[in-house]
């Protein structure tokens, strides 16, 4: 399974080592340009509006750029095991000596390894785009990005003042665990939905997949939403419950929804699993 995984990696890496710095560097200058825009230099009128109108743009449609290098990761992550699995190039992997669930096993790895990589580098373009920002805009500058940081910077350091700060910590805890076992379900469900669409039809299989996979994230997606909307209305009706109970009530809710997309992915791994081995027409 090593070399295996040593090889899914591969395959995406020439792409990925391009992009991911070009993304570095474009979030770098979006901050500098956004710096510039709010900048109080004394050009004359129209090259100073040239930088506020770009400063504007850049601000709104910089997470574009993340938004776009996330897609593509992801885009390939799942024509790689797609093509692997199932088109021709799938009758020579499956006659390779490595079991499909060893086979199943690299290709989840491989693209937990990939997506923890982007997520890295979005973060670090969000800093550098920060950094860049009040590195070169003054002090007295207006901008939405810093007036949005500064809120926030503010929101934490009243939150972790008051005395509820322990159960603000055990909140960040319970949101990191939702979105980490959110993100490896999605990914899970996706690898799913695509051998589901494999085996129900031979033409059109990633099409069928990517539909049925849709259809499924928008059905949980929905769910919770009326599980949210459900929970705020049977909060806000029961007026004599005491501050504390909600709090606990609040951790109850965030701790099974971790759980719940936990048995999620694990439930659509182990389909996806015995569809593999079971009812795939190959060697």
């Amino acid at each position: 399974m090593r070399k295996m995984l040593k090889h899914d990696l591969k395959a995406i890496w020439p792409v990925w080592r391009i992009v991911a710095p070009v993304v570095f560097v474009l979030s770098a200058l979006a901050g500098a340009m956004v710096g510039l825009g709010y900048a109080e230099y004394k050009f004359f009128e129209p090259v100073n509006g040239l930088f506020m109108l770009s400063a504007y743009l850049i601000e709104s449609y910089w997470p574009i750029i993340l938004s776009a290098f996330s897609m593509l990761i992801t885009v390939l992550i799942v024509v790689r095991y797609y093509k692997n699995f199932f088109t021709d190039e799938g009758y020579l992997t499956f006659t390779l000596p490595v079991s499909r669930t060893s086979l199943l096993n690299s290709k989840i790895l491989m693209a937990l390894i990939w997506l923890a990589a982007t997520a890295a580098v979005c973060l670090l373009s969000n800093f550098a785009y920060s950094f860049m920002v009040e590195l070169i805009m003054p002090e007295d500058a207006f901008s939405f990005g810093s007036l949005t940081a500064e809120l926030m910077e503010e929101i934490i350091r009243s939150i972790f003042a008051a005395e509820e700060s322990l159960h603000i910590a055990f909140f960040l805890i319970e949101l990191l665990f939702m979105g980490i076992a959110w993100t490896v379900a999605s990914l899970l469900l996706l690898f799913l939905c695509i051998t589901i669409g494999a085996v129900i039809v031979k033409r059109a299989k990633l099409v069928l997949g990517l539909g049925i996979y849709y259809g499924a994230n928008a059905v949980i997606v929905i769910t919770i939403y009326i599980g949210i909307i459900i929970g705020i209305v049977a909060l806000g009706a029961a007026s004599e419950i005491s501050d504390a109970a909600i709090l606990v009530m609040l951790h109850v809710i965030f701790s099974m929804s971790g759980v719940l997309f936990s048995a999620l992915g694990v439930g659509a791994y182990l389909l996806n699993k015995k569809l593999i081995n079971e009812k795939l027409n190959l060697p």
